[in-house]
């Protein structure tokens, strides 16, 4: 079972390493016709906020998902003992209303700015 939480972290690990470079891969291409805009430099601070909300919201749901896998895995791998199989099932609760939690949050988050930035109609 040690192997596998090694195995996952390193995964995880890794992967978040490999994702990392994308932005920059994306910065240093520009399209014909198109202009530049530098993230920090551009926008007002309302953008600003919603950039760094998005991407905490993409990374608490990207650990929710993996959380959901490990959960699985450990339910998977119970092989009978009542207790990694309850271990397993109670992983895959919290990382199912972790998710619940973020989509809610991305939804009130949503709401707060509309009417913020456009009153409430």
């Amino acid at each position: 079972m040690k192997k596998i939480k090694v195995a996952l972290k390193e995964g995880a690990l890794t992967a978040i390493g490999m994702l990392s470079i994308l932005p920059q891969k994306a910065a240093a291409v520009t399209l014909p016709g198109r202009n530049v805009v530098e993230p920090f430099t551009s926008g007002s601070v309302t953008d600003f906020l919603t950039r760094i909300v998005n991407w905490i919201l993409w990374l608490a749901a990207a650990l929710a998902l993996i959380y959901l896998i490990y959960g699985g895995v450990v339910y998977l791998t119970a092989g009978g003992n009542e207790d990694k199989a309850k271990a397993g099932k109670t992983t895959v609760l919290q990382a199912v209303i972790g998710i619940v939690i973020i989509l809610f949050s991305l939804l009130i988050i949503s709401w707060v700015r509309s009417i913020l930035l456009h009153g409430v109609t």
